[in-house]
């Protein structure tokens, strides 16, 4: 997120200002191909004013924090941390630290994740742009604003709708009950009432319980959303018998409340917004306008037209944590974007901008989140690029503190990929990555992943595969946190978005990926592989695993011995991503997805430069 960060104006980089010069309403930065890769970046002139800003802005910042940085990487604190996690660089200097801490930046994926499906009826803000159909039969990678005006029926529904509840209370503090009344139609309707004891814990949902108090003529309902991975088998068992044997009782949560909401006891039916659209897209449009500075709309948080919707970014994370899925809070796929297709056109914020909005801005709870710092966060000095970062580690590391991405991106990088699991709460610590632009499909994605535990021998699954199979793109399986106890097929209804990642308080070892071969064998990336690969094992775990579906959602204990056998029958085609050392020499031709365990390079076929016209 950003705001007034115009101060300072320089010249563009060496080379572009005869280009910029000669461009309207679009310029392009032109990546001529050979043979199959042909990639360009078109923004608008207004996004071309903010990424040059933005560039000018941020390396001047960047140079102006290198001093503290390496006044952070000599701090005691900072090399007591390095020798408790990472042993072979504790003893380096700072200067070194932070030559590797640049390599590592330089070969960071960008990942945008999503749903496999979605319902663009049922869209809020922060939800993604991108579904499998959207991708398989679009041209576009989408935003959410462009989503909602290319699929939805009614937009203006999408951007104004208010979902109202009709309820009463009536409390007896003699008994001390209260009873709540339901009113599906409105007031005029029939009332369902639900009797409850004052102070006693309810669940009548899955992972939602609730308590309530009755005081001075107000009812307070304390809410409680159990993170599913959390609260262990024997608990859910144990709460769904006495859901069932205690019209809902259950034990009391000993973790902070979601929130606590007070309304009148007075008998009579009130209606209150429980999902406010206008509100949300404001606030996500305030975020664009103030913090990244993108062109506004005419009509605030309600674009009208695919050219306002064209000037905002896709949302997107570097994956400095080097995580398997790329992007597994959002949903159960994730495209990784070619890095020099969208090369300057990535605006980096230190934190999410989504979460500062909410926490900082607006002020709302956020109870789950680790500790935070919202003096941390300077309107107007916060944005980097993918060349200039160092003012964003320090930002970041005063503003998540113990939590900073600084400190998870050198725990990953020690040892064998993933041999530090990464902690629940660094999840959220990412710098957020909005990509403006135009991202062409297939030329702004380098390779997909894929969700295993949620995708894999499902008909969802078999469009992902026909989607990077006609794109001529990678297509990777992971395993991913696997966190969920039940690997339940998305649905447009209950899209596969993860958040109990950021409020788990496990680690998760977020390191493994497998190439698809049946893709594989339509790219050009399969000819940097010595052998062949036979995918008659794959065909049939895949059919084994959609009979196993067939049952209903398998459970995450048997997606992971899936996956062990998967790993077992393809271990040529398991891969890690990129480090700063790998595969330089392809990488100045084209395009790589990741290294091999056998240390392989798997690239596609492509000589790629840039050209200024």
């Amino acid at each position: 997120s950003l705001s007034p960060f115009f101060a300072a104006s320089q010249a563009p980089l060496a080379g572009t200002s005869k280009l910029l010069s000669r461009m309207s309403r679009w310029f392009r930065l032109v990546f001529s191909a050979a043979g199959t890769w042909s990639a360009a970046i078109e923004v608008t002139d207004w996004q071309k004013e903010v990424i040059l800003k933005v560039e000018a802005t941020a390396a001047e910042l960047s140079q102006a924090a290198l001093p503290k940085l390496l006044a952070k990487f000599d701090s005691p604190s900072f090399r007591d941390y390095l020798q408790e996690c990472c042993p072979s660089v504790a003893q380096l200097p700072a200067s070194e630290l932070l030559e590797r801490l640049n390599r590592h930046m330089e070969a960071a994926e960008i990942a945008s994740g999503f749903p496999a499906v979605i319902d663009p009826a049922q869209m809020y803000p922060d939800s993604a742009g991108m579904s499998v159909d959207y991708g398989l039969n679009g041209s576009l990678f989408l935003n959410d604003w462009q989503a909602v005006l290319l699929h939805s029926t009614d937009p203006s529904k999408v951007w104004h709708n208010v979902t109202l509840q009709f309820t009463d209370a009536i409390c007896d503090m003699e008994r001390q009950m209260v009873s709540v009344g339901i009113f599906p139609h409105g007031c005029k309707g029939p009332r369902y009432a639900q009797n409850y004891s004052l102070g006693t814990c309810y669940s009548q949902a899955e992972n939602v319980v609730q308590s309530y108090n009755c005081s001075e003529g107000k009812l307070t309902e304390t809410i409680w959303l159990l993170n599913q991975n959390e609260t262990g088998e024997s608990w859910r068992s144990h709460t769904s018998r006495l859901r069932k044997s205690l019209s809902g009782r259950v034990p009391c949560p000993h973790g902070p409340p979601l929130s606590e909401v007070t309304s009148v006891s007075d008998g009579k039916c009130h209606g209150s917004a429980v999902q406010n659209n206008t509100d949300s897209w404001r606030m996500q449009d305030h975020a664009e306008t103030y913090e990244y500075a993108l062109k506004p709309f005419q009509d605030v948080g309600a674009p009208k037209f695919m050219e306002e919707a064209d000037e905002r970014p896709v949302y997107s994370l570097v994956n400095n944590n080097l995580i398997d899925q790329g992007s597994p809070i959002y949903g159960d796929v994730s495209a990784v974007f070619s890095s020099k297709f969208i090369a300057g056109g990535a605006l980096l914020s230190p934190m999410d901008t989504g979460f500062v909005e909410t926490t900082c801005v607006e002020h709302h709870d956020f109870p789950w989140a680790p500790p935070f710092n919202c003096s941390a966060y300077s309107h107007g000095k916060v944005l980097g690029t993918m060349k200039h970062h160092n003012h964003l580690f320090l930002i970041n590391e005063d503003f998540w503190r113990n939590a900073s991405s600084l400190r998870s991106i050198f725990m990953r990088m020690e040892g064998a990929w993933g041999s530090h699991p990464l902690p629940g709460l660094n999840f959220l610590n990412y710098f957020e990555a909005a990509v403006l632009g135009r991202l062409e499909l297939p030329a702004s994605v380098r390779f997909l992943i894929g969700e295993f535990p949620t995708l894999f021998g499902t008909d969802l699954g078999e469009r992902l595969q026909l989607w990077a199979r006609k794109s001529g793109r990678v297509l990777v399986w992971t395993l991913g946190p696997n966190n969920q106890p039940k690997a339940a097929r998305p649905s447009a209804s209950a899209p596969a978005f993860n958040f109990d990642l950021m409020t788990s308080a496990r680690s998760f070892h977020c390191n493994q990926r497998i190439l698809d071969p049946l893709v594989l064998a339509d790219t050009t990336a399969a000819e940097s592989l010595d052998t062949a690969t036979d995918t008659s094992d794959f065909q049939k775990l895949w059919a084994q695993v959609a009979e196993t579906r067939k049952a209903g959602s398998p459970t995450n204990t048997t997606m992971a011995r899936y996956w062990d056998e998967f790993s077992k029958i393809l271990p040529n085609l398991k891969v890690r991503p990129l480090g700063s050392e790998d595969c330089r020499k392809q990488l100045i031709q084209g395009e790589c997805v990741g290294v091999t365990l056998q240390g392989q390079c798997v690239c596609y076929k492509a000589s790629t430069s840039l050209l200024v016209v």
